[in-house]
């Protein structure tokens, strides 16, 4: 029997809305009481109640991979301006120091190891 309730169903479902109202009008009084008490509640049901719980799923899942990918892409900037931070210091550490400061990393060097000799060594530029 559910079978074929079902298979007439689905024969509906897939006629145009004039040819469904035909048909669901020539039907049994079984069928419109499927139709009254078990069709349209249910369908009143999905639409007041499934179909928002939905798209609040939806929209929560949405909003988590939002920020997920804002995350991923204030990583790979972070990274990006540490290669160009990288790449600019080879670029303008041409006297073979440390990087882009180098002379005042060699500077300060000079100085520690001054201190360490035991010296009071000043560099003065």
């Amino acid at each position: 029997m559910l079978i074929m309730v079902s298979r007439r169903i689905y024969i509906i479902r897939s006629l145009n809305f004039e040819e469904q109202k035909q048909k669901m009008e020539t039907l049994p009084s079984f069928f419109d009481f499927l139709r009254q008490n078990i069709g349209r509640p249910l369908g009143d049901f999905s639409q007041k109640q499934i179909h928002p719980a939905l798209l609040k799923l939806g929209e929560k899942f949405l909003r988590r991979f939002r920020l997920l990918v804002l995350k991923i892409e204030t990583g790979l900037h972070r990274l990006s301006d540490y290669f160009r931070g990288k790449r600019i210091a080879i670029k303008n550490g041409e006297s073979g120091g440390n990087g882009k400061n180098s002379e005042f990393w060699d500077e300060m060097h000079k100085t520690k190891n001054g201190l360490q000799n035991g010296g009071s060594e000043k560099t003065e530029k």
